[in-house]
This record gives C-alpha cells, structure tokens and sequence, in this order.
C-alpha cells in the first residue's frame, strides 16, 4: 500500500505542476494488463516470425489502456517513460496520414458506441499495427504460432468506414444556400452526415434539421450562414504518445478536434433586364434611321401593378432596379422608340431560386410603308398614256447612299416597302426622247401606310432656231429665205408656211416640235441677190447627243448659216511722188498687203483699178484671200 502511495505522490509532483498546456507526461507501462483469450497474431519480417498472445497494454498509473505503435518492439515496464500530446508525428515517427488514421482508430475502436466487447481492442491494435507496419506482415493465427487465419473481417470493415466518414462535413449542392428573404428554402445535405453535427447558424437565419434535410430561412438582405460542428469528446483530454528509444511507442487514446462547416447563405432577389432588338435584322444595331434609345418599358406584377419604369439606352438596354420576390411578373412597352412600332406583348417570367436574374430579349418592329409606282409615257400622237416598261428607279438613303433598286413590269409598276426615314427617288433610265421625272424625296414616319403614285415621262421636246450671219463680219442678215425637210427628205411647214425668212436679226425661230432625227435646211436665195454662199444646204441630226439650250419647255436646238456678201470692185491707184501709176497694180496691192504698217492696222483697204484684166483680178481675189485668212482675226480686209 505504502508503495503504490509513493507512486502516486511521485505521478502528483510530477504532473501537478505542469501547465495545463504543457505536452510531457510520465508513466510506466504494463504491458501484461490482462492477456486476451484466443488471440493470437504473428508478426514477420525478414524470414523472422515474432508470434504472441495479444494483451491489454495499461497505464500504470491510472490503469488506461494504451495501443502498440511499432509492432516488433517489447516494452520495459519498470522504466519511466515521457509521453507528448503534441506534434505527435515528430515525436513517434509518424507521418500525418498515419496520425490522423491511428488517433480515429483509437477512438472509434475500442469502448465507442457498442464496442464494448474486448475483442474491439485486438481489432484496433490489429489496424494500427496496419497503419504503421514498419515492414512486417501481421496477420491472425488459429493459436499461439498457428496457422494464418482472417478474422474480423466485417468489424474492421465497420471501423475503417467511421475512420473514414469523421471528416465527412455537410454539404448542399453549390456549397452554398440562396435563399429568397423571409421564404423558407429546405436544403438537403448530398453528403448525408447531418445527424452527426450540431447546427448553429447566425442572427439573420432560422434553421432547423428535418432528417437529413435543413429548413432555413433568411430575414434581410445581409450575408448570413450556418455553422456544423461535430464534436468527439470521450476521453477528457488528448491523445498522448510515449516514446522512448528502447522502448514501443505507445498511444493513450484522447479525444479528437472538432470538425466544424461553414455554410454561406446568401440572400437572393429577381432582378430583371431586357434587351430590345430589331425584329428584321434580329440584333440591337437600329433599322435605318430608327433608333432603340428611350423606348419606355414597365415592370408589372402578375396582378398588373406597375412596380418600375425604365428607358432603353441607346443599345436598347434596360436594367430593372426592383429586388423581386419569388413570384410571377410581366414587363411590357409603354411608349415605343423614334422609328419604331408599339410592341403590346407582355413578357411573362417567373421568379424563384433556380431562376432569378431575368434577361429578356424583345423584338421590335420598324416602323414602314408601302409605295406603289405607277409610270405611264405621254403619247402626242394618240393622247393616251402608255405604260413605261423597263424603266430603272433608285432609292436613296438621306446620305445619298443607294438603298435598292426596282424596275418597272410590264404595266409599268413598281412596288416596294420602306422602313422609318427619309428617302430620295431617282429616275434612272427613261425611254429614247422621253425625259425622266424630277427626283423627289419621300418620309416614312406613320406605319402601314400604303402610298400610290402616278407619275408621267413627258416626251421631250426639241425646237429649232437658226441664225443667218455674215460670213465675215458677223452681222445678222434678214430677208434670207430658206426650207427645212426631215431624214424622209419630207418638207416641214407650219399651217401653210413652208418657206421661213429671216427677220432683222437674222432669226428663223421654227416653232414645230421635232422628234429624233436628220434634218436639213436649203438655202432659196436673198431678196436682192446680194449674198454667195459655200453649200446651200445645212444638215443636222437631233438626238440623245445633241447640244441643246435648256428652256421652260423645251429643249433648243441653235444652229448657224453664214453667207458672204457680194462687194463692187473698186479701182486700185498707186500714187507715187511723181504722181505716176503704177504700171504693175498687182505688184502694188501685193506690197501694200504685206506691209506691216497695213498688217497692223485695224483694216486693209485695197483698191482695185478699173484696169485690171479678168485673169489679174482673179489672181488678186486669190491672194487677197490667203491674207484675209491668216490675218482673219486680227485684220478686216476690205476689197
């Protein structure tokens, strides 16, 4: 008695004064506790075979049993050996796999739950030895140095799946809990651990367990979260191992730490936006001229109570600002964007956990109308209208930029339809001597109009007007007679005038309309017969190449005729200082001509003498006539 005293005085004096964080403890070890019945390992490496009764390894001081950590090793049981109860690894030789492992092996095994029976202690030394075999195979026999045998199959089995499920924390699909504020959500845990957890959660939360499903429900819009903690406390302290370098390394079963999970709850609201798209083109770029800024929208409830209002920005964009419960909703147009129809859709959607960020696309319509074109030719002849065929219109976009372009059928109709804007149409083709109507601009603004339009291509209208000059000095000549026939060699009169005399300017205005083709006009003759002329007959052609003097009405055709006056011939003196004539006149004029006293002057006066031959005077005109037309723009020459 007085020996285990002095023990006990000895454990109080050494453990009564260390700090209770402290991680030495002293203790000797009986390693014949109490011999097991029946159970028998053997232990072999290297072609040894260590054989032995399997026993209960206590404490001596207060009697708990302890677990072998290296098989193959005996124990000194009079020697007082040091024990840590942290960094196990380091001390025993772990690695911490192998810690973790042996500390839930040690609790889970023997005295946990219904493991009552010894037989849990030989299971768990077993797996232990397992864990950190060091080399040896370590297997059941039938006796003492028997023959192998497996045993404990189904038990080892059950404590390998405690060991394994202990950090098993719950869990909830994405991690995480969204959750509607003040809706009840109930959550189920995908791991199935939730019985073996204590659920706390913070302020803003109500929970409760319901079998392996968690009712949670989340009050305002802060952050909130669940915490599980499991906790495993049956041995009121830690784990502990005593090493020592000629001893087994042992381990005291101790308690384990926490496992604990955190569980974000995230408070969740709907929210809706929509995108208005153009319904042809089917993307937010604008049709034409239209635009998708501040189209007007609203947000509705299911009940139709207008919760928001909101304008599209200029991608047509529309974010709703309203936190949404779960529920249904609808978002519908009020007031439509500049080019752009009223869409009365209403776009339902609904609201819940699954789905609550609402993106909506709505398509919108342009605005447009319909335009028929009608084009009839003027036919002089008949009066009747005809149908222009084939006749090429263009349209154009207010920056003159070719949008389409449309050709008449064979009632001369052309048919199209143009969205919002403003537009100009062209005549591109017409028929040969028909003019093309004035371009004209058209504005799309009110939809489903339907626009019809009769439009007439006048034939164009020629006039002819000719001017009878001089040939030399340009002067109008009147009194000159003349005929004009058509490419039929057909005269062309008016009422009964079929001979036209030019007036004191020299003007024949011919006031028939002519039609494309080839014409002359013949020279009768001057009143007086005072006039010569190159050809009598002046030819032209009216055509698409025409030059041609624009009028109000008409297009007119300006043509010129020349005639040379006829002059009497005047006597041709030289005077010299003797006042003696000059017996070679020809001689004279010639000199006169070239000299340059006369060249630079205004005009050339040449008189010709009444004694000039008929051959001379010939000769003369000849080369009055080289002279007059090198000097033609500079000189007048006067014969």
């Amino acid at each position: 008695m007085l020996k285990k005293i002095s023990c006990f005085l000895v454990f109080i004096i050494l453990f009564g004064l260390k700090n209770v964080n402290a991680a030495t403890y002293y203790d000797k070890i009986d390693e014949h506790g109490m011999w097991i019945k029946d159970e028998f390992v053997n232990k072999s490496k290297n072609g040894n075979t260590k054989y032995q009764q399997m026993t209960l390894i206590v404490r001596k001081s207060d009697n708990r049993y302890l677990y072998c950590i290296e098989p193959g090793k005996s124990i000194d049981e009079n020697k007082l050996v040091i024990g840590y109860d942290t960094d196990l690894e380091m001390h025993a030789n772990l690695t911490s796999l192998q810690r973790d492992r042996i500390q839930l092996l040690a609790y889970y095994g023997y005295g946990y739950g219904d493991h009552t029976d010894i037989k849990w202690y030989v299971i768990t030394q077993f797996m232990i030895w397992q864990t950190n075999n060091l080399g040896y195979d370590i297997y059941f026999t039938d006796k003492l140095n028997g023959n192998r045998i497996d045993k404990y199959v189904s038990e080892m089995a059950e404590l390998d799946n405690l060991v394994n499920r202990h950090f098993i924390v719950p869990n909830v699909k994405y991690g995480k809990i969204n959750a509607f504020i003040n809706e009840q959500e109930e959550i189920e845990d995908i791991n199935n651990v939730l019985n073996e957890y204590e659920m706390t959660g913070s302020a803003n939360v109500e929970a409760f367990k319901n079998g392996n499903k968690i009712n949670v429900k989340i009050n305002d819009f802060n952050d909130g979260y669940l915490l599980f903690k499991k906790e495993k406390k049956r041995f009121g302290g830690k784990s502990v191992v005593y090493v020592d370098e000629d001893n087994q390394n042992l381990l005291l079963p101790g308690d384990l730490s926490n496992v604990t999970q955190r569980i974000n709850i995230k408070p969740i609201y709907g929210s809706v936006s929509i995108q208005k798209l153009d319904s042809d083109t089917k993307n937010n770029a604008p049709n034409h001229e239209g635009t998708l800024l501040n189209a007007k929208y609203g947000l509705y409830s299911n009940e139709g109570i207008l919760l928001e209002e909101q304008l599209t920005d200029k991608t047509g964009k529309i974010n709703f600002s309203t936190k949404l419960s779960k529920n249904r909703y609808y978002i519908q147009e009020i007031s439509p964007s500049v080019g752009y129809q009223l869409d009365q859709t209403k776009y339902y959607f609904d609201i819940d956990k699954d789905n609550y960020l609402i993106n909506i696309n709505t398509y919108e319509k342009v605005i447009s109308e319909n335009f028929e074109i009608i084009k009839t030719l003027e036919n002089n002849k008949t009066g009747i209208l005809e149908f222009e065929k084939g006749v090429k219109f263009g349209i154009y976009n207010k920056n003159d930029e070719l949008v389409d372009i449309f050709t008449t059928d064979d009632f001369g109709t052309i048919k199209f339809k143009l969205n919002y804007g403003t537009y100009k149409i062209k005549q591109l083709t017409s028929y040969e001597q028909y003019d093309k109507i004035a371009d004209f601009q058209i504005n799309v603004r009110k939809n489903g109009k339907y626009n019809k339009m009769i439009f007439q291509d006048n034939k164009i209208k020629y006039k002819v007007k000719l001017n009878v000059y001089e040939k030399y000095t340009k002067k109008p000549i009147k009194n000159i007679k003349f005929e004009i026939y058509n490419g039929k060699n057909e005269q062309i009169c008016e009422d009964d005038k079929c001979i036209y005399t030019s007036d004191e300017n020299g003007v024949i205005n011919y006031n028939n309309y002519f039609d494309f083709d080839k014409y002359y006009i013949k020279l009768i003759h001057d009143e007086n017969y005072n006039y010569i002329y190159d050809d009598d007959i002046l030819k032209f052609e009216i055509n698409n190449n025409s030059s041609y003097k624009e009028m109000t009405d008409y297009r007119l055709i300006e043509l010129e005729y020349f005639l040379t006056e006829k002059k009497e011939q005047p006597s041709i003196v030289e005077k010299t200082n003797d006042n003696v004539i000059n017996e070679n006149p020809i001689e004279q004029i010639e000199n006169e001509i070239i000299n340059d006293e006369i060249l630079d002057s205004d005009e050339i006066i040449v008189e010709v003498p009444n004694t000039i031959s008929n051959n001379d005077y010939t000769f003369l005109i000849i080369i009055l006539s080289i002279y007059a037309i090198k000097n033609y723009f500079k000189n007048k020459v006067i014969i």
